[in-house]
């Protein structure tokens, strides 16, 4: 009898265990960039900023961002979801696709922007290097033909925090 009660006893305590750790989400991370336009060529427009990863779920997280030009405009901020769309379903993948806005300040002139994300970043661990290419503006293009529109390349760093 004792062993049955130890047996249900523990058979309950994995089942609760392991929804838990289901149910859980990724933690907080916040990280730095270095990035660079491709719009005049390669690499103009350097800039450096930072992020943070706001975890939705496993697999999808809010991404707002804030950059600083080094040379040319003053500032860029921007807001997109994130989503994993490969690996188990607590988003292991490293690959990684989003959708947002983006804004540019060229000091007295702005710009808006549709945002398309694509990006690689290490999927565990408390630090995550990644690398992601950011499309400023190929819907509106598509829509009026003279609108402005470029790609950017990003590399960078996060920090789970815990």
């Amino acid at each position: 009898m004792k062993a049955t009660f130890i047996a249900v006893v523990m058979f309950t305590s994995f089942t609760v265990v392991s929804l838990n750790a289901q149910q859980s989400r990724p933690p907080l991370r916040f990280g730095t960039h270095v990035a660079g336009n491709m719009m005049n060529g390669l690499f103009d427009m350097y800039r450096v900023g930072g992020q943070l990863v706001i975890p939705v779920g496993p697999r999808l997280s809010v991404y707002p961002s804030i950059s600083r030009f080094l040379d040319g405009a003053e500032w860029e901020v921007s807001a997109a979801l994130r989503f994993r769309p490969f690996g188990s379903r607590e988003g292991s993948s490293p690959l990684y696709l989003g959708v947002g806005a983006a804004a540019v300040n060229f000091g007295p002139n702005s710009a808006g922007y549709d945002l398309w994300i694509t990006g690689l970043e290490l999927p565990s661990g408390r630090l995550r290097p990644y690398v992601e290419l950011q499309f400023l503006g190929p819907v509106h293009r598509l829509i009026t033909s003279a609108a402005d529109w470029g790609v950017q390349a990003h590399s960078g760093l996060t920090w789970a925090v815990r």
